[in-house]
């Protein structure tokens, strides 16, 4: 399997959204440029939303829909850690995610632990090192969160199953088999510390009004969502594999509890984001 392109994309919109004046700005990521995807295939329809003003709005709203999202869940993780007691941040799927780095600071007492595919993982190794950027401080395992041992991985990257912990999974639910999410749910519920996760996904009423442009920039990128819920089917599941309590944000709720300065941009096709709680 190759690198997520994504992961670049990502950053992409991050590098992007940094560039803005400070009045507007929904986040700032200095690191972002340096990790952005720059692939002919990415160029292409960077360079060629200028000619095309559906895909300009479109990739406009995708950036909007991703950074909110990643503030979002940037400020659940601080309210996690400075405000509930959690000691262990474990990042699933963590692509060019850069929060121990933004956060070493604030967050200086935290162990983090990143998981993720191991061809992106390596990659994100590789530009960190030509940044001459320190890993010794977060304990990575490169593992398909598809059918795995997680388990066994988490242990490979010196889990703490005593600690109390929150899991993230930032845009990467959806590309699981139900099956997998559930199993990521229990083994994450395990263990005698609190537990939190923090994770997006997809509404099944925004999957079903998926634009004609969203979904060929889709194809284009090949990285295709399978899972969607109804937020009442969502709780149920989490309820089962452990979790005792479930909070979800819808788009416009990430704006006006996170992000509000956001309240005037173009909006397309968002994630929800939900948070999990086992004490």
């Amino acid at each position: 399997m190759k690198r997520s392109l994504l992961a670049g994309v990502n950053a992409l919109y991050r590098a992007a959204e940094s560039a803005r004046v400070q009045k507007g700005r929904i986040l700032t990521d200095p690191y972002a440029d340096a990790l952005s995807e720059r692939s002919l295939r990415i160029n292409l329809i960077r360079y060629g939303r200028f000619a095309l003003p559906m895909l300009w709005r479109t990739i406009d709203e995708l950036q909007t829909a991703h950074c909110v999202r990643h503030r979002a869940v940037d400020e659940l993780i601080l309210n996690a850690v400075e405000k509930n007691g959690v000691e262990q941040v474990v990042i699933l799927g963590a692509g060019y995610d850069m929060r121990p780095y933004r956060f070493a600071g604030r967050l200086n007492a935290v162990k983090w632990i990143e998981i993720d595919h191991p061809t992106t993982l390596s990659a994100k190794l590789a530009l960190l090192g030509k940044l001459g950027m320190s890993s010794a401080k977060i304990q990575r395992a490169g593992s398909d969160l598809r059918d795995c041992d997680l388990v066994r991985v988490l242990a490979d990257a010196a889990f703490d199953p005593a600690l109390n912990t929150c899991f993230v999974a930032e845009g990467v639910i959806h590309y699981l088999a139900l099956r997998d999410f559930e199993v990521l749910l229990s083994t994450a519920a395990r263990g005698p510390g609190k537990r939190r996760f923090i994770f997006s996904y997809i509404d099944s009423a925004t999957y079903s009004a998926a634009s004609p442009t969203l979904l060929a920039l889709v194809k284009l990128v090949r990285e295709f969502p399978l899972l969607h819920f109804k937020g009442e089917d969502l709780a149920l599941i989490c309820e089962h594999a452990g979790f005792s309590g479930i909070k979800i944000w819808n788009f416009a709720e990430q704006i006006a509890d996170f992000v509000p300065q956001a309240q005037t941009r173009n909006i397309g096709a968002t994630q929800h984001l939900a948070v999990l709680t086992k004490k």
